[in-house]
């Protein structure tokens, strides 16, 4: 099947897409990261161990 300039937009729309899920996951993941690590220190810092 040929390639059609509406069929190369649907790919670049896919991409974006794509590209902005990505995103958005990274972003979500480092939050958790950050909110993790903030709970470790205050464990740590209070001691707890966060009871294990």
């Amino acid at each position: 099947m040929p390639r059609t300039h509406q069929t190369n937009l649907e790919d670049a729309a896919v991409l974006n897409l794509t590209d902005d899920v990505y995103r958005r996951i990274k972003r979500i993941h480092k939050a958790a990261d950050d909110t993790e690590a903030a709970r470790l220190r205050r464990e740590q810092i209070a001691g707890t161990g966060g009871g294990r």
